[in-house]
């Protein structure tokens, strides 16, 4: 995108919480990256 727009996904950075319960801080934050997205972690693979 050359329009300087982001896009985020909620439930990938705030997790179960509901957008009506998010503070417009909250989202400020999470839109400049301060907030890092919630991912799971990676299982680890032993080969045999």
């Amino acid at each position: 995108m050359g329009n300087g727009q982001k896009n985020i996904t909620i439930k990938k950075v705030f997790g179960d919480k509901e957008p009506k319960d998010l503070s417009l801080e909250e989202c400020k934050k999470a839109v400049a990256g301060k907030i890092k997205a919630k991912t799971k972690p990676k299982k680890k693979t032993t080969k045999k």
